[in-house]
């Protein structure tokens, strides 16, 4: 919790984590505009990374390299999270979450008044969070796969290089549906955040905006506070 120009700021993320954050962003738009490019090949998109990336052999290796940081940035952030970071771990999903989901679908479509109220983390941030890791560990073993395809030809079928082809484009189709549906509403074009939510640049929030984003985090600070 800091004090700036007598504002009261409540401390998000640290800047390590704002770090992860930015290198995992920046290198899945570079994997997506070069993946997406390579899956479809005609058309004015395709044509414009191409020229973006210095034509197929630049598009390649900048596939390659952002693919190198993606995944590095992820394993690492598993290793952070499970073993250097010491703050307070809640991003496990309950049964909260699931009673969450449904209230906040149904304000969304104008079926109840009521919005959940949401602790450290809202359903939404847990379900990003774990479909990132699954999304991680698919993409991952998929594009090994097909990197090192000759190697692993004298273990495993040719049908299995092929279903990794299938399953590492889908998949990402997916991701790159998932961020620009979900992800940019939750942080850029909802109401209450518009026109960003900054704590990702800036790794804290205010008092109000913790109250109306996480409240009962406040609360369970208050109450801790007036515990101890």
């Amino acid at each position: 919790m800091t004090d700036k120009k007598k504002k009261m700021y409540f401390v998000r993320f640290t800047t390590g984590q704002i770090i992860q954050h930015i290198l995992w962003g920046l290198s899945f738009i570079v994997l997506a505009l070069t993946g997406l490019a390579h899956k479809y090949p005609g058309g004015e998109f395709a044509a414009f990374v191409l020229c973006t990336f210095g034509g197929a052999e630049g598009r390649e290796l900048a596939h390659r390299i952002a693919a190198f940081v993606w995944a590095a940035t992820g394993f690492y952030h598993i290793i952070y999270y499970s073993l250097l970071y010491y703050g307070e771990k809640k991003m496990k999903l309950g049964k909260k979450d699931w009673h969450d989901f449904k209230k906040d679908w149904a304000y969304l479509f104008g079926k109840s008044e009521e919005e959940p109220l949401f602790d450290r983390f809202s359903w939404s941030e847990k379900f990003e969070y774990w479909a990132s890791w699954v999304g991680l560990f698919v993409m991952t073993v998929t594009g090994l796969l097909m990197y090192f395809a000759f190697p692993a030809l004298k273990f495993i079928p040719y049908a299995v290089i092929d279903w990794a082809r299938i399953i590492h484009g889908w998949e990402a189709i997916l991701a790159v549906a998932v961020i620009i549906e979900f992800h940019l509403y939750m942080t850029i074009f909802r109401p209450k955040v518009f026109p960003m939510a900054r704590q990702w640049l800036t790794g804290t929030m205010t008092l109000e905006e913790m109250k109306e984003e996480h409240p009962l985090e406040i609360e369970e600070m208050l109450r801790k506070g007036g515990n101890s």
